[in-house]
């Protein structure tokens, strides 16, 4: 029986799954054994892509999926076969201060094969739910680039590329194979380096979105769930920005139970 990730790995297995680049305890395991895998990601899914005959690859991630306001936006980064290094300090977008994720984004762009962004704003949310409106911005992610990668690392367990194995739009040419690899932003350099662009960019939309609707302190929280961005829901109501599925209080008690939740997923 395979270990739960609470309990110890046996010493095989473990040693095993730190050489096993897609094995959901890959990750895990790595990171208990050394802290620094943590912070800094490498090449490996991608060289194990490319060592299956894919020429590019394409890291994914999205940001504002958790954010009480404003759009998701979704990275990709693609990659072609010859890449052998990545610029000093592209890791997971968290890690990084605002400043650090500009010079970074800056970096990014002409280094990669290709990249793009896709947008679901709060409305489509609402209106969707957020896994189809997520889905969505990826599929604007992906038009985006022109050509289609080979195969594509979609940060964390859930595959929000779309499950089908051929084109929509044109059904006779095959979808990008897709691994889900768990902890990819801390991982996988693609993966990371879209966290990063994904990231600079919805700040600037949040930042440009404060000017527009102003009190709330999007340019502060960028839409996320701080007890100022609660206090000022409390004061001004609910704006066009906030996702209206959620469910928003008309206060909230001493013990933070009137924190907003969403309704549907």
């Amino acid at each position: 029986m395979r270990a739960t990730s609470k309990g110890p790995l046996p010493e095989g297995e473990a040693a095993r799954l730190r050489h096993d680049p897609f094995d959901s305890l890959a990750a895990e395991v790595r990171v208990r054994s050394n802290p620094a895998v943590s912070r800094d990601p490498d090449l490996d899914l991608e060289r194990a892509f490319f060592a299956e005959g894919m020429p590019t690859v394409g890291g994914i991630d999205e940001v504002g999926r958790g954010a009480w306001a404003g759009p998701i936006v979704v990275g990709v980064v693609v990659l072609d076969h010859r890449v052998t290094a990545f610029p000093p300090g592209v890791r997971d977008s968290k890690l990084l201060t605002a400043r650090a994720r500009e010079a970074r984004a800056a970096e990014i762009r002409p280094w990669c094969a290709a990249w793009s962004l896709g947008i679901a704003p709060a409305a489509e949310i609402d209106e969707q739910g957020l896994s189809e409106a997520l889905r969505r911005a990826t599929t604007r992610a992906l038009d985006g680039l022109g050509a289609q990668p080979s195969a594509l690392l979609v940060d964390g367990a859930f595959d929000f590329v779309g499950s089908t194995d051929v084109d929509v739009a044109e059904p006779h040419v095959p979808r990008p194979k897709v691994r889900t690899v768990v902890h990819g932003d801390r991982r996988s350099a693609s993966i990371a380096a879209a966290s990063i662009l994904a990231k600079v960019a919805r700040d600037e939309l949040m930042t440009s979105m404060a000017e527009k609707v102003p009190g709330y302190g999007f340019e502060v929280h960028k839409g996320y769930g701080t007890r100022a961005h609660q206090q000022a829901l409390m004061k001004l109501g609910v704006s066009p920005q906030h996702r209206r599925t959620w469910q928003f209080p008309r206060r909230a008690d001493r013990k933070g139970r009137g924190s907003p939740r969403p309704v549907r997923a």
